[in-house]
């Protein structure tokens, strides 16, 4: 007798099997024992592996229901494209045609992708089992890659070329034909009515391409940008906008592409009467007053959006954590008024359970913990909770926080929390070259951790070094909870040459720092202070303004005791974008030492975003100095000299300053060999008050290599009696980015009125290898 059943495909058997079915179930069992079984067509995969798998065995009787099995178990093993199995005089054979495997492995046609990217987004393998679904995958994959760098017309097929050795072994070719790079040629609405394309197209990621480059076509920027359009009408007072998903129609020449977006605005909504219902912790006239939406005319999604969150905070401090809060409109398409009732379910009030912590392997534990303001076995409080997340992004020590309940705590009235953190990097090494038009070649470098031993411990070494204005080595440590106390502690170490215009400063020497967090935001800290100055001039230069007993009065040894009391609430130290931040010094120069006298200064910061990543900055400056002793004057070299691009813009470094006048014209450095060319003219002196003012307006260029464009005014003087006739003024624009070599600033001032006779020219161009304020 002879059975045979074949298989070409899994999907094939399965279907047999199902049409053979009654046949397998009133089939009688054959009478015939097997005698032999044999495996046949196997090239690689051993006899041993396959008979494994069956359930037939040499001596047990033959049934058609157990050879079906044998072919189910050999075929869903994934080795074999065809099993057949045959039966004839009590020998049992199967046939096996195996999966052929790529050996080789070759990509053909990419110039703009080279292999190794390829390879990391595709699941194709050199050495793995030929699978077409999964060949597949990965040119839709290779496709998607080629998009995103603007490619869209990239078309990617694949070949498979059989060879003899070793035998089934393939070669998988990829071939790519990359074809032209395609920019976004126009970026066009149809049915907008109440906002302007130019309204639209402003905060779009998605932009035709110019003569200065963009116009990459990406999908997942066209996604946002959907999205976003949406957001904005909302916010606009169109609660029924319907927006297409977006199209995109290649150009007849195939050169580039427009993406078309259709949207159906539907009526703008003022706001209605507003009513609240449910469980109310406060009267109707109570929540209209912290909400804004009341004061709005039209209905706006971001402001209902930060009235929830709110009146969430109001429910959340009194501990229900879970109270819903839900929006309903009301609205009426005639009038185009809409109506707002808030129904507000409280929930049950919440005690903190286990406060966990996840995600850091390097932050101890007790460094997240003493910013987390929520305490266990205390009610839950919705702003702590917002406070604890601020506190942890403040620190810079990760890429995201996350304070999330978990579920599992096995009381209602109980909520355990997870902080879920993501580390990122707090050890910088910088260093950076450039040349300046008035500091002339500078180098700047760097070496700093923020997180020492994952203590939250701050050290670091610093070296800024420019031809013409200034050379500084500075050593610090700060260990912001000294003994894991409220307590800071830290030391400097520096040494530093500052060029002057008439004479250069040398100092050396260190201090050592004590400070208390006295609230969330404020800091108190005291600074101790040792130093000594010596002051380099040209030879018999200036003498009938730097006289000999005032050099003697500005030299020798400092000591001195600094107070001062900050306030800090801005979002980010290092590149804040939005808060206030303020600090209030006084020094007393005199405890012991040679110099004695006096400052007090304020600093005064606020940053507020505008519109995307647009900033408004804001910087104020105040100080003062007075001698401590009748029969000296403040050191020449503290009095207050301003411009440069740490204060304002457009004017030469430590030329803005009360002046006085020189007869002498010329003299030369001792041991250095520069040459100090000066007319004969008012010199910058130096003033005991400074005042200055810088505003900005910064912006993403490129946010992913973090360029940044900035405009500026800057304003003030340093005199000794300040005056309205004395501010000097510029503005400007500039660029600048966050390298890996470091902060790097390229700024354009134009003074406002410029004094040639002074020097002063009427545009200056400055480099700096620093951070701005």
């Amino acid at each position: 007798m002879l059975f045979n059943i074949r298989s070409t495909s899994y999907k094939a058997f399965v279907l047999a099997v199902l049409a053979l079915g009654p046949f397998i179930i009133s089939t009688p069992v054959l009478a015939e024992k097997i005698t032999a079984i044999i495996i046949d067509g196997n090239q690689r995969i051993e006899d041993e592996a396959i008979l494994s798998k069956i359930k037939s065995k040499i001596g047990s009787e033959m049934t058609a229901v157990d050879v079906a099995n044998d072919l189910r178990q050999i075929f869903t093993s994934g080795y074999f494209e065809d099993v057949k199995a045959d039966f004839d005089k009590g020998v049992l054979s199967y046939t096996v045609v195996e999966r052929k495997i790529i050996q080789e492995l070759d990509y053909i046609g990419n110039s703009e992708i080279d292999d190794d990217e390829i390879a990391e987004v595709i699941d194709v393998k050199a050495f793995q089992l030929l699978d077409e679904s999964t060949i597949e995958d990965a040119l839709q994959k290779i496709q998607k890659s080629y998009e995103d760098k603007g490619f869209f017309l990239t078309q990617v097929t694949y070949k498979i070329e059989d060879l003899t050795d070793p035998p089934g072994a393939v070669k998988l070719k990829i071939i790519i034909d990359e074809k032209k790079k395609v920019k976004i040629k126009k970026v066009r609405f149809i049915g907008n009515v109440g906002l302007s394309d130019d309204i639209l197209k402003e905060r779009m990621l998605t932009k035709p391409g110019t003569l200065f480059g963009g116009g990459n076509y990406k999908e997942e920027d066209i996604e946002r940008d959907f999205e976003l359009l949406k957001y904005l009408y909302l916010n606009e007072g169109y609660a029924q906008i319907k927006i297409d998903p977006p199209k995109t129609i290649v150009t007849p020449d195939k050169s580039g592409i427009e993406v078309l977006f259709r949207i159906e605005e539907g009526p703008k909504f003022k706001i209605g009467e507003i009513t609240f219902q449910g469980d109310l912790l406060k009267t109707s006239d109570e929540f209209l007053e912290i909400m804004e939406i009341d004061d709005q005319q039209y209905f706006s999604q971001q402001i209902i959006m930060k009235d929830l969150s709110e009146i969430q905070a109001i429910y959340g401090d009194k501990g229900f954590a879970y109270a819903n809060i839900v929006p309903r409109p009301v609205m009426n398409n005639e009038t185009e008024v809409m109506d707002l009732v808030f129904q507000i379910t409280q929930g049950e009030v919440v005690s903190i359970g286990e406060i966990k912590i996840s995600g850091n392997t390097k932050t101890r534990d007790k460094v997240i913990r003493r910013e987390i303001k929520l305490i266990e076995g205390e009610l839950f409080n919705e702003t702590k909770k917002r406070e604890s997340i601020a506190n942890l992004n403040r620190l810079g020590f990760f890429k995201t926080v996350d304070l999330q309940p978990l579920t599992d705590s096995g009381e209602s009235n109980v909520m355990d929390l997870n902080v879920q953190v993501e580390e990122t990097s707090t050890g910088t090494l910088n260093l950076g070259v450039g040349f300046g038009g008035f500091q002339g070649f500078a180098v700047q470098g760097s070496m700093n951790q923020t997180n020492l031993f994952g203590q939250g411990k701050n050290i670091g070494f610093s070296v800024n070094w420019s031809e013409n204005v200034n050379r500084l080595f500075n050593l610090n440590y700060t260990d912001p909870y000294f003994l894991d106390t409220k307590w800071s502690f830290g030391f400097d170490l520096y040494q530093s040459l500052r060029i002057l215009p008439d004479f250069r400063e040398q100092r050396i020497g260190g201090s050592i720092r004590l400070g208390r967090l006295l609230t969330d935001f404020w800091r108190t800290s005291v600074r101790y202070r040792f130093d000594s100055t010596d002051l380099i001039f040209p030879p018999n230069a200036y003498t009938d303004i730097y006289k000999p007993e005032l050099v003697k009065d500005s030299e020798g040894n400092a000591s001195s005791l600094t107070w001062s009391l900050e306030y800090d609430r801005r979002n980010n130290r290092r590149f804040p974008t939005q808060g206030f931040y303020s600090n209030l010094s006084f020094e007393y120069v005199g405890i012991g030492g040679d110099l004695s006298y006096s400052e007090s200064s304020l600093n005064l910061r606020y940053y507020k975003p505008v519109i995307g990543s647009l900033v408004f900055r804001n910087n104020f400056v105040y100080g003062f100095l007075a001698s401590n002793d009748s029969d000296k004057t403040v050191p020449l070299s503290q009095l207050y000299r301003l411009g440069g691009a740490n204060t304002i813009r457009g004017y030469n470094w430590f030329t803005l300053a009360r002046r006085k006048q020189s007869n002498i014209a010329f003299g030369e450095l001792i041991g250095d060999g520069a040459d100090f060319a000066l007319e004969k003219s008012f010199r910058p002196f130096g003033g005991l008050q400074q005042i200055y003012y810088n505003l900005e307006f910064e912006w993403a260029m490129i946010k992913e290599a973090g360029i940044k464009g900035v405009v500026f005014f800057d304003t003030g003087m340093a005199e000794d009696d300040l005056a309205v006739s004395k501010i000097k003024s510029s503005y400007g624009a500039g660029i600048r980015w966050i390298s890996p070599l470091g902060p790097l600033r390229f700024e354009w001032g134009f003074p406002i009125d410029p004094d040639i006779k002074l020097g002063e020219d009427s545009m200056l161009f400055d480099f700096s290898i620093s951070s701005t304020f």
